[in-house]
């Protein structure tokens, strides 16, 4: 943010950059922009105390900027004073220039998806291309400064130059888009957290409820039997049982009967309706789903399920019901062995839309992948968990199927401590067939990794 502190220090600085530049005479005009850069880098970085490398980052793109606007009010002042320029003109011209060149400088600032700047800098990712577009826009200034008479590279370097500013005005745009579903993808993320954290709490309410019914349950399915062999040993014991004393007893006898034979299985149904599921309006699928919260809940894991989309749609015009079965059911088998082999609880099954196309995401409290999985999935049949019934056909499968519909396959590691979930793992249908991991891990294992040519690594 701009204050009166800030302006005046970075007045002051630019005054004394301009003057001090006059008297750079270097023969090397990529020497010059360097130490430029370097000097415009080392203020921002004691100014703002950002990193070096961001400085240095921030500056170049600065620069290149810079030129560009430059570039494009040298043409439009050039172009309406052509048919009656004279030498007595070239410093008003020039200072035209210079205040068409400030004007437009702003201009960027206040279109609304451009005006907070270029936020996605602080990703290194995302810098790589800005710097390397902003590098060649350098590069082409700097052979037209040393360039002493117009030809025909003068007119390729302008083409260029237009095609660079286009350029890097997409790469502006389409990187604060990236940056926006980014945030968008952690925020929901964190909401999921919020809610399942409230969950848990409204579920371990309804445990401990649970729980005190199921002592008054034990209690009761043993006083009832015993209810009823009293009552029928009283009833065939007495002599002087009336027909009317015995048929009220033989009546109450089928009433505890029928109420103990209501009590066999409660706990079991009571702890499932604490579970509610959201329905995907496919019969098959929702049977599946019903099957694998079953499952989930004999290893003590609690299996959420979360659909905000129209999967009828999905099933009828990109996956068959079948092949999506099998996909669902192979991720979520994946994803209880691995929970249930790191002692976790959580797992979170949310089906939805992710930039105009279906995902299905499955996040759970379970270990990571090991790098030999990651690096050989789809390659050989392989698990870490062949000591609790994992084979590796579950992720060949799944790896099959997002190839056959040229879906993309993406794994987000959370090391949080405080965090419900370990990792996410999507199927995007997205028809770009993409192989991406976003992690934190060590370098010596991303080294490893980086054997596989189609894996994508995005490093937080």
């Amino acid at each position: 943010p701009i204050n009166k502190k800030i302006y005046f220090s970075a007045s002051v600085f630019t005054l004394l950059a301009a003057f001090g530049f006059t008297f750079i005479d270097s023969d090397n005009g990529y020497v010059t922009l360097a130490f430029i850069i370097l000097v415009i880098a080392a203020f921002t970085h004691f100014q703002t105390k950002t990193q070096l490398s961001l400085s240095i980052t921030t500056s170049t793109i600065s620069l290149a900027l810079s030129y560009i606007i430059f570039f494009i009010s040298t043409l439009v002042i050039g172009g309406i004073a052509s048919p009656f320029y004279s030498d007595d003109l070239h410093i008003f011209l020039q200072f035209l220039c210079f205040i068409l060149q400030l004007i437009l400088m702003q201009v960027p600032f206040f279109l609304k998806r451009m005006k907070k700047g270029m936020p996605f800098l602080y990703n290194s990712f995302y810098a790589i291309s800005g710097i390397i577009i902003s590098i060649a826009i350098l590069c082409l200034v700097t052979i037209l400064n040393n360039s002493t008479q117009y030809n025909i590279l003068h007119a390729i370097i302008y083409i260029m130059l237009c095609f660079f500013s286009v350029l890097i005005y997409l790469y502006w745009k389409t990187n604060i888009t990236k940056t926006y579903m980014d945030k968008l993808s952690a925020k929901n993320i964190e909401d999921l957290n919020d809610t399942l954290s409230e969950k848990n709490q409204y579920i371990e309410k309804l445990e401990q409820e649970n729980q005190r019914l199921s002592k008054i349950i034990h209690k009761d399915n043993k006083l009832i039997p015993a209810m009823e062999y009293a009552v029928r040993q009283y009833l065939h014991s007495t002599a002087l049982s009336s027909p009317e004393v015995i048929h009220t007893g033989n009546q109450l006898l089928e009433d505890l009967a029928k109420l103990s034979e209501d009590r066999k299985g409660i706990l079991l149904q009571q702890t499932l309706q604490c579970q509610k599921m959201d329905s995907t309006k496919v019969t098959g699928i929702d049977h599946l789903l019903i099957y694998m919260q079953q499952k989930a809940l004999e290893s003590d894991i609690i299996l959420n399920v979360s659909i905000s989309c129209d999967i009828p749609y999905l099933v009828e015009n990109i996956i068959n019901e079948n092949t999506l079965n099998t996909l669902l059911a192979d991720l979520l088998e994946n994803a209880i062995i691995a929970t249930r082999y790191n002692k976790g609880h959580h797992i979170l099954l949310s089906v939805g839309m992710v930039c105009n196309a279906y995902s299905i995401n499955i996040f759970d409290s379970g270990i990571p992948f090991s790098k030999e999985v990651l690096a050989k999935w789809g390659i050989e049949q392989i698990t870490t968990h062949r000591d609790d019934s994992g084979n590796g056909i579950g992720l060949m499968t799944t790896y099959e199927i997002v190839k056959q519909h040229n879906a993309s396959f993406m794994i987000n590691e959370f090391f949080s401590e405080n965090g419900v979930y370990t990792k996410e793992v999507s199927v995007l249908f997205n028809e770009l067939n993409q192989y991406i991991l976003n992690t934190s891990r060590k370098e010596e294992e991303l080294i490893y990794l980086n054997q596989r040519d189609d894996l994508r690594i995005i490093r937080k």
